[in-house]
């Protein structure tokens, strides 16, 4: 999430995903062992507010400016997976 234009990585807990936020947008990275070796899996939506009944709820469809979101995510992402590597 961004405070005061900062990105904010919510820390990892046990049995939930490292969550990604940028405005409305979120990626969650999902990591397990599998034969010794973690793997991991994203899944990304969008959170909104229901004009009518006020409810937040979420969604998969994204516009133009979701997508910048989402990419600067993205390498954010890839970013810290190449600095475990080196």
């Amino acid at each position: 999430m961004y405070i005061n234009n900062q990105l904010v990585v919510l820390e990892k807990m046990t049995n939930k995903p490292k969550t990604y936020l940028l405005g409305t947008v979120k990626v969650a990275e999902w990591s397990k062992i599998i034969g010794g070796v973690e793997r991991k899996n994203y899944t990304f939506d969008k959170r909104y507010q229901d004009k009518e009944t006020e409810e937040w709820k979420s969604t998969n469809s994204f516009n133009k400016s979701d997508l910048v979101k989402l990419k600067t995510l993205f390498d954010e992402i890839l970013k810290q997976d190449i600095k475990i590597i080196e």
